[in-house]
């Protein structure tokens, strides 16, 4: 039982650690909208009641952990307080990440549904609709990373970037990022545009030096 609250309130110290990377990954999405601004400042209003909550359900663990082992007559309730917490405050935490698959590549797609909403494209006014997408490379992994996509439930490939007609790949190299404030050490990210000609399910196959992983998700094109 000690382990789990402890596990319980590592997570929560997770989300004050990754603020920065945070921030970015989820400004990499608000390229597109009409008021970033007023989105982003949403956003940090949303990060510091998700960090507020996190902070409570953290003293509540501790409390009901101890309460737990003296087996003392508030343990039920506090037991009972510390896992709704949790169950409230869990789901926040994710979404804030937008970060989704089994790493250490991660695509930013802005929700942990696996749902990206394409827009059509204004600029080259080509059939291909897309949206940004950071992804995110952990510091344990410094190699050279090739991404390729496919839909799954119907005919059709994942877009890169590109212009009229997007690329059939994307390769990020060990030298690719973006900068950002408090950016952990050896950590990558680059904002790259996701493309799609149809709506449906998609699956990214990313590969390394040193692993081969699958990402799903869906894509919604814009009527």
């Amino acid at each position: 039982m000690d382990s789990v609250w402890l596990g319980t309130i590592c997570g929560r110290a997770c989300v004050f650690l990754c603020i920065p990377t945070l921030t970015v990954m989820w400004g990499a999405l608000l390229t597109r909208v009409p008021n970033p601004f007023t989105l982003m400042d949403l956003f940090h209003v949303f990060l510091i009641l998700a960090i507020i909550l996190a902070v409570v359900a953290g003293i509540s663990s501790i409390l009901a952990g101890f309460a737990l082992m003296s087996g003392g007559p508030s343990a039920r309730k506090l037991g009972l307080l510390a896992a709704f917490l949790a169950l409230v405050s869990g789901p926040l935490g994710i979404a804030l990440g937008a970060g989704i698959g089994p790493g250490p590549v991660y695509p930013g797609l802005g929700t942990t549904s696996g749902l990206l909403n394409a827009v059509k494209d204004t600029q080259y006014g080509g059939p291909w609709q897309g949206q940004k997408v950071f992804w995110y490379i952990a510091p344990t992994y410094r190699g050279r990373v090739l991404i390729r996509g496919r839909r799954l439930d119907g005919a059709g490939w994942l877009g890169f970037n590109g212009t009229r007609i997007p690329k059939h790949e994307l390769r990020i190299e060990p030298y690719d990022t973006v900068t950002w404030s408090g950016q952990p050490a050896h950590a990558r990210g680059i904002p790259t545009a996701v493309r799609a000609l149809t709506s449906g399910c998609y699956a990214a196959q990313i590969d390394g030096k040193t692993f081969s992983k699958v990402v799903v998700f869906t894509i919604d094109l814009t009527p």
